[in-house]
């Protein structure tokens, strides 16, 4: 993933994406894998750091490390059979936020 070449609209899609893979999770509720986390959880580790690498989104990156650190905590949570459901709601609302800030277009 090369966030440094991506558009404004491509960092947006992929916000969006990422949202509906998170939603799929909170949706499976106590039936979600380990490897769900772990997949979102790599995606936006690594989406953070092309973040920070380009300079872009500067406003951001403080916010999506804080939905990253969720996801780490979920993963903890998810190896103690604790119920996910909550950090993922606080992903989505992290995420929502992001994207409704973004480059200064509402999306809702």
């Amino acid at each position: 993933m090369n966030v440094l070449e991506w558009s404004d609209e491509e960092v947006h899609d992929w916000l969006r994406q990422f949202s509906l893979l998170l939603d799929d999770v909170v949706q499976k509720g106590s039936r979600s894998t380990r490897e769900d986390i772990v997949e979102l959880l790599m995606a936006i580790t690594s989406f953070n750091e092309g973040l920070q690498q380009s300079g872009r989104f500067t406003q951001n990156v403080t916010t999506l490390k804080v939905a990253q650190e969720l996801l780490s905590a979920a993963l903890v949570q998810h190896d103690r059979n604790v119920s996910i459901q909550l950090f993922c709601f606080c992903i989505s609302i992290v995420i929502f936020i992001v994207g409704a800030r973004g480059t200064g277009k509402r999306r809702y």
